[in-house]
């Protein structure tokens, strides 16, 4: 896959996680919240499928170790994606317990902890460690066995 496809990829997970994050700071309507994190556990798991599936089938004829390195290679860039989510999310914080903290405030504010954030982690690492362990080990089989990858 080319870089373009990548980003275009990549690009709506990660404002769909944004936009969650925005609504779980602004305390906006339950239904909303929770809709933006299904929304955005599919976005994030569909995006991750695509990207390993069309990797492998793109290094269908290549070695094991070429497909291996593409798939750590997804990998760093997933935990990349989750470190600029968790930047946001430090942000959102940060303003939280600013405006907390300010003599000007006209209400006393509570300011929500850090924790949370366990969900866009989960939403993230348990698509790309299962699909990457069912192309990895399509791959190995179909090596060991002299065929064709199972991956169409």
């Amino acid at each position: 896959m080319d870089e373009r496809t990548l980003i275009c990829l990549a690009t709506p997970t990660f404002f769909t996680g944004v936009a969650a994050l925005l609504g779980e700071h602004y305390g906006l309507a339950p239904a909303f919240i929770a809709g933006m994190h299904v929304l955005f556990a599919v976005a994030a798991s569909a995006a991750i499928s695509t990207v390993l599936i069309a990797g492998a089938r793109h290094m269908a004829g290549l070695p094991a170790a070429q497909l291996h390195h593409y798939a750590r290679w997804v990998s760093r860039w997933v935990y990349v994606f989750l470190y600029g989510l968790a930047l946001v999310r430090l942000c959102l914080y940060l303003i939280e317990m600013s405006h907390a903290q300010s003599p000007h405030a006209l209400h006393a504010s509570v300011v929500r902890p850090l924790a949370g954030f366990e969900l866009y982690i989960v939403c993230c690492i348990v698509p790309l460690w299962t699909v990457r362990a069912l192309v990895l080990t399509a791959k190995s089989r179909a090596s060991m066995s002299g065929m064709k990858s199972p991956i169409p």
